[in-house]
């Protein structure tokens, strides 16, 4: 009796897409397919709002402890116009482009107003933040207390009503109560409005 050969399977073209044809193929499929839309709708929000303090937490202490002291010494020295960068000024940089996507995220929960999943990116920030201490370079040592909460809160300050300040500040006096008093004046300095407003 003859053999059967098996045939190999033909990999899935869906599965071999790059992000940039996945995004392609979903507007196509959306836009030929209308009634997608508020599945789609519901699902993305979804996806959006699934937030945990904790996991942002992590992810900032991944994306931060990553930056050596030989990447703040190749950064600091003279850059392309001729200023001269300090190895502090470099290591706040490098720390600052770090944290930008975290903040990004936030932005993008307010402007949806997503309020409740933006408290949480929030509160992992400074969570992350606080993990933080002690873990960076010399450098960037004091950037966690210092330019980092003040870039977070600075954040929160552009978007977000003043009256969701007192739900922050209770969670930051029960689960950072070291920071809390430097948080509460760093967001009350920030909420002020700028004598060039007035």
């Amino acid at each position: 009796m003859p053999r059967k050969v098996s045939s190999p399977t033909t990999p899935s073209a869906l599965e071999r897409l790059s992000n940039n044809e996945s995004a392609r193929l979903w507007s196509l499929m959306l836009e030929r397919h209308p009634e997608l839309r508020a599945e789609a709708e519901t699902l993305a929000l979804e996806m959006i709002t699934k937030v945990s303090p904790e996991g942002v937490a992590e992810d900032v202490i991944f994306a931060l402890e990553g930056i050596e002291q030989e990447d703040i010494w190749g950064r600091s020295g003279n850059d392309q116009i001729g200023r001269y960068v300090d190895p502090g000024e470099a290591a706040y940089e490098l720390c600052d482009e770090a944290l930008e996507p975290f903040l990004e995220e936030m932005k993008r929960l307010l402007t949806l107003g997503l309020e409740v999943p933006a408290l949480a990116q929030v509160q992992g920030l400074l969570l992350g933040l606080h993990g933080l201490e002690g873990k960076l370079p010399d450098d960037a040592e004091g950037y966690a207390a210092d330019g980092g909460v003040y870039g977070v809160l600075g954040t929160w300050v552009e978007s977000s009503p003043a009256a969701s300040d007192s739900t922050l500040l209770a969670w930051v006096d029960k689960e950072l109560p070291d920071w809390a008093d430097d948080v509460r004046r760093t967001l009350s300095s920030q909420r002020k409005p700028s004598r060039k407003a007035r």
